[in-house]
């Protein structure tokens, strides 16, 4: 997918004066095309960490941009805090990928990754990961049983078989629905709109049902709400309402009151969000927030918005360990033939200059 031009010794060049002397030896890439010299970097052992300094003609025209979508990915949280990267899409095994980010790190290392059982997916696809970290697919609509569908993939078969694919008492859902999941594996199903209550409403499908039964439909405290607002849930079952805006609010709806009545409302630290960040509730109920890559910025980042301040304070983890799209290893691969003629220049560029 990445071809070459003759322009590669000068870019080369031009990447090697930009080479930070530093243990990683990271590279500052200032060149147009940059995958090309990237997969040849890689290639050369010469980067491990990369920076992207001049945002210009990012992308090659030879690169489809929905490689870096924001629509791509979506995200949950394993039982120990990891950070799961879900890419529905334009995938290199051609199915939906996990790749893990670890607590440990900050998220800044990816530690696991692989194809799944289940295809390519698109925006008809939620997805929650349960206490032992399986991963629960829900399929919104277009389905075959004409329901919301709920598809469990186990973390025991690292992601390769599927150990429950099932319909539910739930109607075929669209954009109007969100969905979370609780600490005991209930499915919340999170009605935004056009309901009968006029109200947000919160249905609960249970998991001792293997999800054939809900144990809760009530409408909430909280106004109807539409695609500004994202949502997740607190250890003791709290639904956590994020309004994403001009500033970031919580609005904390009450599991002891049948979501009657707010637990919390409150602006947050963080500033002004849109549709292109996502959010991630850790076991502590600290809040993650991830702003997912663009076009202009390639890179996930990852804030901590801590609950023993109620979200009035906040931590930037940096650029986690994934580049939207793909990794290093991944445009290495794609790209290996092209790429090894690229280092060839690379080398000579190099050996042009210490000479």
């Amino acid at each position: 997918h990445i071809s070459n031009d003759t322009g590669s010794s000068a870019r080369a060049a031009r990447i090697l004066l930009n080479c930070h002397p530093a243990p990683h030896r990271s590279a500052v890439l200032a060149m147009a095309r940059w995958p090309v010299l990237l997969a040849a970097a890689a290639l050369a052992g010469s980067v491990s960490a990369i920076t992207i300094r001049d945002r210009q003609d990012l992308v090659s025209p030879s690169i489809p941009t929905e490689h870096i979508s924001n629509d791509t990915w979506a995200f949950a949280i394993q039982s120990n805090d990891d950070l799961v990267a879900i890419k529905k899409i334009n995938t290199e095994s051609g199915t939906t990928e996990v790749h893990v980010l670890s607590a440990a790190s900050n998220y800044q290392n990816s530690i696991y990754r692989t194809g799944t059982a289940l295809h390519e997916t698109d925006d008809t696809f939620a997805f929650a990961v349960k206490r032992n970290n399986d991963l629960v697919a829900i399929k919104k609509s277009s389905t075959d049983t004409r329901s919301t569908e709920v598809h469990v993939l186990s973390a025991s078969s690292n992601y390769q078989h599927f150990v429950l694919q099932t319909g539910t008492p739930l109607h075929e859902t669209d954009d109007t629905w969100a969905f979370a999941m609780k600490e005991n594996d209930d499915i919340m199903a999170i009605h935004k709109s056009e309901t009968d209550t006029h109200s947000t409403e919160v249905l609960m499908l249970s998991a001792a049902s293997d999800y054939k039964e809900f144990v809760l439909h009530t409408g909430t405290a909280l106004h109807e709400t539409d695609d500004e607002w994202a949502f997740a849930m607190k250890r003791n079952g709290d639904v956590v309402a994020i309004k994403r805006g001009g500033t970031t609010e919580l609005q904390v709806l009450a599991t002891s009151s049948n979501f009657q009545t707010f637990a919390l409302q409150t602006r947050t630290a963080l500033h002004e969000t849109d549709d292109t960040w996502a959010f991630a509730m850790k076991k502590n109920d600290d809040l993650l927030a991830i702003k997912k890559g663009s076009v202009d910025r390639p890179t996930t980042e990852v804030i901590l918005l801590s609950a023993a301040s109620q979200y009035q304070e906040s931590a930037r983890l940096g650029g986690a360990g994934l580049i939207q799209g793909a990794s290093v290893g991944e445009f290495a691969r794609r790209s290996h033939a092209h790429a090894v003629d690229t280092r060839r220049h690379f080398l000579a560029a190099r050996e042009t200059l210490v000479g």
